[in-house]
């Protein structure tokens, strides 16, 4: 069976103007968000700053900026500015899985920045707007619980400060959802989610294909 899977980050497109930018400042963004999630993963025992977590930010985000061809020491400098303002704001944790609600005939996927047992976080390379407010808003109708969202702003004299938001779904009505909306997954008939997140048994979907078509037989995973 298939169903319409739609993101978080469409639905608040209806609602609200996404921020624009240049390719450049684009591209620096999302390597930004690659680099400062993985740093946070590198804190296992705690959240606190720690001389080599902070050289492996900027090893990282040097290589990723130089393999993306944009590469400069002032965005170096900046990706740090913005990295420490994060840690200020005490952005932490981890990737949390993606989270689905189902709406009408459709399937809302959720998946903020980081979780840290307690909190959900979203945090943004620019001042909260509209469109970031929106996002979290859905975020928060599918996961049931408010999301922390932490916006950057630069001030005349370079100086990167934080602001910070609890945003919840109080209130909030989904829009007209278009039919062209998302894309069409296979879904669990058990659980109803898309097959490569199921975990209503202890079998994969390829051993569970495997045991459907193919003369390998299938293993308990342990």
């Amino acid at each position: 069976m298939k169903v319409r899977v739609v993101k978080a980050s469409e639905i608040a497109k209806l609602i609200a103007q996404p921020q624009e930018g240049d390719e450049t400042a684009l591209i620096f963004g999302k390597i930004f968000e690659e680099c400062y999630t993985y740093a946070t993963y590198l804190h296992e025992e705690g959240f606190r700053l720690h001389n080599s977590t902070n050289k492996n930010f900027l090893k990282k985000i040097a290589a990723e900026l130089k393999a993306h061809n944009i590469y400069s020491k002032e965005l170096v400098r900046k990706a740090y500015k913005m990295y420490s303002a994060l840690l200020r704001a005490g952005v932490k944790g981890q990737k949390p899985k993606t989270q689905f609600k189902e709406y009408n005939d459709i399937l809302i996927a959720a998946q903020p920045d980081l979780e840290d047992g307690k909190n959900y976080y979203e945090f943004k390379t620019y001042p909260i707007n509209d469109y970031a407010r929106v996002q979290c808003k859905v975020f928060s109708y599918v996961l049931g619980k408010p999301v922390v969202l932490v916006g950057l702003k630069e001030d005349e004299n370079g100086y990167i400060n934080f602001e910070k938001e609890v945003i919840d779904a109080e209130n909030f009505v989904l829009p007209e959802i278009p039919p062209t909306l998302g894309e069409l997954e296979e879904v669990c008939d058990v659980c109803r989610l898309p097959l490569k997140y199921c975990t209503c048994d202890k079998f994969s979907f390829f051993e569970r294909e495997t045991e459907e078509g193919n003369p390998w037989p299938r293993k308990t995973l342990s």
